[in-house]
């Protein structure tokens, strides 16, 4: 038997939160001191300030790798950072997750509801979108994603599945990209959770890479040291 969550409720429309962290920032310090050191190192650079360089140059994946999605896992327990639009009934956050104690059920019937996001990207650099899917199966149905402008799934009266990850490899085109979902379910309903956007793995050099960088550095520093003090 359907649940009744939220039919008839008037829409709402929550205004996503701001992005504030700009990796491109991350990539332009990480060109600059790769060129720069090697320059630095010939007359200037001292041990203690290679290490630091280093060092930096070592936890940058980390930092870059940070998801752009606000609230990806629905744990406030409500849409909070999203745009919820279009049909908004049977549509809301409860306890069925993919992880965490949230995740978004969605059931408008007969016609498409929205959850969107902005977020900030750089033109022309390449993303990895990724979220957890369930459908309970039944028809009509729809469930689409889209990249902008650019729509890589658009799923009708697909049948019942459990818990699946979908993954996108997307390229942006401005320096802002909206990130939305559209659902319709009209007998029962898809289950949303873990949505996340990240750098693909090529916008910033791996670790094992950054590391042979930091050795190469710090070997160069050492020789540089050693001549000064002959």
């Amino acid at each position: 038997m359907r649940k009744d969550y939220g039919l008839g409720r008037s829409p709402k429309t929550l205004v996503p939160e701001i992005q504030v962290w700009y990796f491109s920032d991350l990539r332009v310090l990480y060109r600059g001191l790769t060129f720069v050191l090697p320059w630095l190192l010939r007359d200037k650079l001292n041990m203690k300030t290679c290490i630091l360089c280093v060092a930096f140059l070592l936890v940058l994946p980390g930092l870059a790798s940070a998801g752009l999605i606000t609230n990806g896992g629905f744990e406030t327990g409500d849409f909070t950072g999203w745009s919820w639009y279009g049909d908004t009934g049977a549509t809301g956050v409860d306890g069925n997750a993919h992880s965490g104690n949230f995740g978004a059920y969605l059931g408008p019937v007969g016609s498409l509801g929205f959850l969107s996001q902005t977020i900030a990207t750089v033109a022309g650099d390449w993303y990895d979108a990724t979220f957890w899917l369930s459908h309970d199966g039944g028809t009509p149905s729809e469930f689409l994603f889209q990249w902008g402008s650019a729509t890589p799934l658009d799923m009708v009266n697909p049948g019942g599945f459990g818990w699946t990850q979908y993954t996108y490899h997307v390229q942006a085109t401005a320096s802002s990209t909206v990130v939305t979902f559209g659902f319709r379910e009209d007998p029962a309903y898809f289950h949303l959770d873990d949505i996340d956007v990240n750098f693909s793995s090529g916008a910033v050099p791996e670790p094992a890479s950054l590391a042979l960088i930091g050795l190469g550095l710090t070997g160069l520093a050492l020789v540089s040291r050693k001549r000064r003090r002959s």
